[in-house]
């Protein structure tokens, strides 16, 4: 990690006067030139002398009255992120018988967890030697954490890294000597000696020159010799490599620091999504509040977390109220909605820069002139404001919709639907909307979250008025999941998953409705080389895009006369099982897909973003298709994995599921043609070469949709080309250390028939 910038930018000590109130009494190294009334009411907040301890969390950088002044020189411009301690010392000689104090950093790290140590640690310092020398100690402190060490990972790996939960996962990059990757003889899996550790500490030596004995019997290849793979080396002093393990000293003291590798900008601090889900999933009554298409995706029965997630989308002010609870607290729900509208910070951005995890009185003009706020308040007051759209109590567990929602967001008729000449369009069963929008039913498409392993469906429930039950299934799933006490990790890689499933129905709600745009071309024109703009003009055929969020969609096109790759054209983009069905989806999910495009007002920022890191990705990303689509294709397509060869395979056993929904779930879907299977594994086995490609690659195989499985299908495949493109793919994984790590995770059977194949 750069060393560049400091980690401390600045430190700040406020305290409480009995007569002058909240004083901002020291910044260090300089002033911030930010008004000091803003910064101690922020520092000390209401109620700050009933808690011993509190932590709360604040920016600055924001808008125009928490901007740090340019004269300070600070090397860029950008969020930062304001850590805070505030106690209360009991001292009966004093007048009202406490001191209340804070001490807070100011970083541009969103894992501002990590410093909580030192600054406790500061804050006991300064109560037995209160001067300013105490501040420079901190920042200097602070600021002499050696994160030169710490690996960098792109997105990619860090979404590879979340997937994981082997501690070993990227080890490599925690070495200190330089690891060399194996070269092609170490890699070549003909000889039949993959390996299979029983153990995971990758200690294991190179597999021997023989060949294993064949058999049919799985339980005879793990039964004799373990197949052994190659492993990279691995330092038995490496932990946890989720995390970069390093000290900070104050005082002489050496503190131990675990600083997270895979976080995101949009996440700050250590929020729970599962608090979150649990405080507001527990309230038996639910106050009756209006509804309204940005909002209630399932009609009134929709999920108060779908709600807030339908909220925060659609660019409503949302209040978190914490009345009688320690401002910290509110803080951690104002974080954890953040990261519950981005995707866990992978999909999307912006919901940081509106938030204010704490705020108050003093400066209640200010934020609430900000488009979209999400703030957290411990005042009731603002229970009786006219300015939040949705107000969260902490306290009771319950969502409440302003009743004047339809004033301040009316709704408008939806775009018409045009005909998509990218795609098979839904143009044509446009005679459907009027029905749809009172009918209900359970949605399959090209992937769906809810339908992962462990979907409970609701019970008890008039379906009559359950307009999307899909979101109320998912929400259930959640639950259930946190009752069987799977961790964070596995919550957020869904809900993660549950946005990017979101993005993909606006790209193709984009397609559906808006005219063609010729100029739409994504900066694809400029920004690819002639082989690879002669790749996507394939897959995308000769009309540009219509769509800025998204890959075009369309189904598979088979190898033609005008065919430049040899197998067809490749599917993208969100393309429906059922065109109806499809339909059906996108005009339950179009309100609030309209409420997040909208850019009225200064709002609409996510959508801006998401167009925007789009372009990035289709310019720089490795592989040259949508691989989402090819393994959506791959998992849900009946023909491809249909019958008993499938029902035998699918025993994997992973974080949260079991792979029982791969043998003939989704038997009414389109099925899968042999070309089709040869065209997707063939672009695998062609385009995922380089470690970039792999690692994006794998960045797509959640736990629980089986990591591999789907792609393991083609092992057994009929058709002896997808078996061979299976194994070439893989061996390419075997390859590199990540690669590895997700081969182990196929059970025995996929094993054993992958070892097979690979002596042949």
């Amino acid at each position: 990690m750069s060393q560049t910038r400091p980690h401390c930018s600045f430190v700040l000590l406020a305290e409480f006067d009995i007569l002058e109130g909240a004083q901002l009494k020291y910044q260090f190294p300089q002033p911030l030139g930010v008004d000091e009334s803003v910064l101690a009411m922020s520092m000390l907040p209401d109620g700050a002398e009933t808690q011993l301890d509190d932590w709360t969390v604040f920016f600055l950088n924001q808008t125009q009255w928490n901007r740090i002044e340019p004269v300070v020189g600070l090397e860029e411009d950008g969020l930062l992120c304001v850590l805070n301690l505030v106690r209360t010392k009991h001292d009966k000689t004093l007048d009202r018988g406490a001191r209340v104090l804070a001490l807070a950093i100011c970083t541009r790290h969103p894992f501002i967890q990590i410093f909580k140590p030192v600054l406790l640690m500061a804050l006991d310092d300064y109560l037995s030697h209160p001067s300013q020398d105490v501040l420079a100690r901190l920042f200097d402190s602070v600021n002499a954490i050696d994160f030169s060490a710490a690996p960098v990972l792109s997105r990619d790996e860090k979404l590879v890294m979340r997937l994981s939960e082997r501690k070993d996962i990227f080890v490599e990059k925690h070495l200190t000597i330089p690891v060399t990757e194996p070269d092609g003889d170490t890699t070549d899996v003909s000889f039949g000696s993959a390996v299979w550790v029983g153990d995971e500490d990758g200690a294991d030596e190179p597999p021997p020159a023989t060949r294993q004995r064949s058999s049919t019997d799985a339980s005879s290849a793990s039964s004799s010799s373990h197949l052994h793979l190659p492993r990279m080396p691995i330092t038995r002093a490496v932990q946890d490599t989720h995390f970069f393990n390093t000290t900070v000293e104050y005082n002489g003291h050496k503190l131990p620091i675990k600083m997270p590798l895979s976080t995101f900008p949009e996440e700050v601090g250590d929020y729970s999504l599962i608090t979150l889900i649990r405080v507001f999933s527990q309230s038996e009554s639910t106050p009756i509040n209006p509804v309204h298409p940005h909002l209630h995706t399932s009609g009134p029965q929709t999920h108060p977390i779908i709600i807030l997630f339908n909220a925060l989308l659609t660019n409503k002010n949302i209040i978190f109220l914490g009345h009688r609870r320690p401002a910290g607290e509110v803080s951690m729900f104002v974080l954890a909605a953040c990261a519950l509208g981005s995707g866990c910070g992978a999909v999307l951005r912006g919901f940081i820069e509106r938030a204010f995890p704490y705020a108050n009185l003093n400066n209640r003009d200010e934020w609430e002139g900000v488009p979209a706020y999400i703030a957290g308040v411990t005042n009731p007051i603002f229970e009786a404001s006219k300015s939040w759209d949705l107000l969260c109590d902490i306290g009771t567990g319950t969502i409440t919709v302003a009743k004047d929602i339809w004033a301040k967001w009316p709704v408008g008729p939806l775009p018409a639907l045009t005909s998509n000449p990218n795609s098979s369009s839904l143009a044509s069963t446009s005679s459907l909307i009027a029905p749809l929008l009172t009918r209900t039913g359970t949605l399959k498409a090209e992937s769906d979250p809810h339908d992962d392993v462990g979907s409970t469906a609701l019970k008890g429930a008039d379906s009559n008025r359950e307009v999307n039950s899909a979101d109320n299934a998912f929400i259930e799933d959640i639950k259930l999941a946190i009752e069987y006490h799977y961790g964070e990790s596995l919550v957020r890689v869904r809900f993660m998953e549950y946005v990017v499933r979101f993005v993909r129905l606006a790209s193709r709600w984009e397609e559906e409705t808006a005219p063609l745009n010729p100029s739409a071309t994504n900066g694809s024109e400029d920004s690819t080389t002639v082989g690879e703009k002669e790749k996507l003009d394939s897959n995308w055929g000769a009309k540009p895009p219509r769509t800025k969020i998204g890959y075009p969609s369309s189904p598979f096109i088979p190898p033609g006369p005008k065919s430049t790759l040899g197998y067809g054209t490749l599917g993208s983009g969100l393309v429906f099982n059922d065109d109806n069905l499809g339909l059906k989806e996108l005009l339950q999910n179009a309100h609030r897909i309209e409420g997040w495009r909208d850019q009225t007002g200064g709002r609409g920022k996510s959508y801006v973003y998401c167009a925007e890191d789009f372009a990035v990705h289709f310019r720089v990303s490795p592989i040259r298709f949508d691989v989402l689509h090819q393994i959506f294709r791959l998992r849900h397509a009946h023909h491809y994995h249909a019958g008993s060869l499938s029902e035998r395979s699918s025993s994997f056993s992973g974080a949260g599921g079991t792979g029982r929904e791969y043998s003939g779930r989704y038997a009414g879907g389109t099925g899968m043609s042999d070309a089709e299977a040869h065209a997707i594994f063939r672009a695998l086995a062609d385009g995922v070469r380089t470690y970039e490609q792999v690692v994006e690659f794998l960045s797509h195989l959640n736990p629980h949709t089986g990591f591999l499985l789907p792609l393991a299908f083609g092992l057994f495949h009929q058709n002896a080309s997808v078996r061979e493109a299976t194994v070439e793919l893989f061996d390419t994984l075997r390859g590199f250390g990540v690669g590895i790590i997700f081969l182990q995770f196929l059970n025995h059977f996929q094993r054993y028939a992958y070892v097979r194949l690979s002596s042949c």
